[in-house]
């Protein structure tokens, strides 16, 4: 398995289904995306999320880490009524 360094940054692309459909985020509230690992969980401000699609640019920041667990959590009101 190739090692992330710094320099080697790169993006991970999570699409996001329920039910065989992408997921709209358009009426998500309280939405928090973390990256958990043996040493802690961090929460990522810096993602972006459309069309059910969510992409997180990975950089040196996360380096320190080594195998991940992607967390999302979120309301979504038109699941709730």
């Amino acid at each position: 398995m190739r090692k992330i360094r710094q320099g080697n940054d790169f993006t991970f692309v999570w699409a996001v289904n329920r039910n065989g459909v992408p997921e709209d985020f358009g009426r998500a509230t309280d939405i928090r995306l973390a990256l958990r690992s043996r040493y802690g969980t961090i929460v990522i401000n810096n993602h972006r999320m459309q069309n059910g699609v969510i992409t997180i640019d990975f950089t040196p920041p996360f380096f320190y880490r080594e195998t991940f667990d992607n967390i999302l959590q979120y309301l979504n009101r038109s699941i709730l009524m």
